[in-house]
């Protein structure tokens, strides 16, 4: 596949542009730990596409915890608050795949179940701001990663159809959902998803990276 006949590259955030889905699980598990629960990673696997409002909201119900969902997040949020601000970092070859993104004039997106503030914290502080078009959040939409609905989003928003748009994940349901919204979806792998989800993304996503050293290559040839 010749990158250069797609016009339109979106990219999620967490574990596949920063190295940040070891600290969101640790937190989930301490999160699940204060009640009592053992978290397994297909439960963790299950609750991180829907952000952390829509994650306290599922677990709520799954779970029927004595927290109430606005307890829930408050801690989400207090926990990760400083990790954003001052710890995450960005995962290998980022930047030079942006910058050759850009320098072939890609419409560059950021399709996150992470919230704004958190995300503009860290693009700032890493300085990939100046090379993103767009971004926009799952919470800003009233959706989750469950759905395509944010990469669809993505694609109106520059008339583009999704044929024509590259989708970057970690994730093993928004790598589903945005294959069969008709994406080519590139699986980015992650500490995070291992396993049986790593099996299915490389069976399902048009491309598997081990890092993004790869993607210029693989996209050009």
């Amino acid at each position: 596949m010749n990158m250069n006949k797609k016009r339109m590259v979106i990219f999620d955030f967490d574990g596949t542009v920063v190295a940040s889905m070891e600290y969101i699980d640790e937190m989930f598990k301490r999160l699940f730990a204060k009640q009592g629960i053992i978290p397994d990673d297909e439960m963790l696997s299950e609750i991180k596409p829907k952000g952390f409002s829509g994650g306290a909201t599922y677990m709520k119900k799954e779970y029927h915890l004595d927290d109430s969902e606005e307890e829930l997040v408050h801690y989400m949020l207090d926990e990760m608050s400083v990790v954003y601000q001052d710890i995450i970092q960005l995962k290998p070859h980022v930047v030079e795949l942006l910058e050759w993104l850009s320098a072939r004039d890609m419409k560059i997106c950021l399709a996150t179940a992470n919230i704004r503030d958190f995300v503009k914290a860290t693009v700032e502080r890493t300085g990939i701001d100046q090379y993103l078009d767009y971004v926009i959040t799952i919470d800003e939409l009233k959706t989750t990663k469950d759905s395509p609905e944010i990469f669809l989003h993505c694609a109106r928003k520059f008339h583009v159809e999704p044929k024509d748009c590259v989708v970057f994940e970690d994730s093993l349901s928004a790598c589903q959902v945005a294959k069969e919204a008709g994406f080519y979806v590139i699986g980015v792998q992650d500490e995070t998803n291992k396993g049986k989800e790593r099996a299915e993304m490389h069976q399902i996503c048009d491309i598997f990276i081990d890092d993004f050293s790869q993607v210029i290559r693989k996209l050009t040839y």
